[in-house]
């Protein structure tokens, strides 16, 4: 892949196109393909981080620089070709990780939010409207959104 730049590209654009496969359960737009559940979601999130928080720790944890070609790369900041690894390993590690927690958080409370309008709702004697799983989703109706206003 480092030897041929044409392979490089094509690398890197599956790395785009595979993301974009990932990601669309989650961030779907069409109705065709509707999002998941924020439970699933959450659960969908904490699964795909578990390979890369293993990858994370192979990297971090290696005595040995693992690509041969890192180590004749030119060292920028002044770290030892292991040394730079073992900070590319951990920062995949920590704030690459903490990022599926992030968005975990976000649709965990985009969820709560969306059963305390229901319960709202539901109290005031009107049925319940299935609020946004996520924020930006437009809401789906609900029970009786079908009647007729007159």
């Amino acid at each position: 892949m480092m030897r041929n730049h044409a392979v490089h590209i094509v690398t890197h654009l599956q790395f785009m196109v595979t993301a974009m496969i990932m990601w669309w359960p989650i961030l779907s737009p069409l109705p065709e393909f509707p999002r998941m559940s924020p439970g699933g979601t959450m659960i969908y999130l904490f699964l795909i981080g578990i390979p890369m928080m293993f990858v994370a720790a192979l990297i971090t944890l290696a005595d040995v620089v693992l690509y041969p070609w890192y180590s004749a790369a030119p060292r920028v900041w002044g770290l030892s070709p292991l040394d730079d690894q073992k900070l590319g390993g951990l920062i995949m590690w920590v704030p690459g990780g903490l990022f599926y927690w992030v968005v975990m958080t976000v649709v965990f409370f985009a969820w709560v939010r969306a059963e305390r309008a229901a319960d709202v709702q539901e109290a005031a004697g009107r049925p319940p409207l299935r609020a946004p799983a996520l924020p930006g989703e437009p809401p789906s109706g609900g029970m009786g959104d079908d009647r007729k206003s007159g």
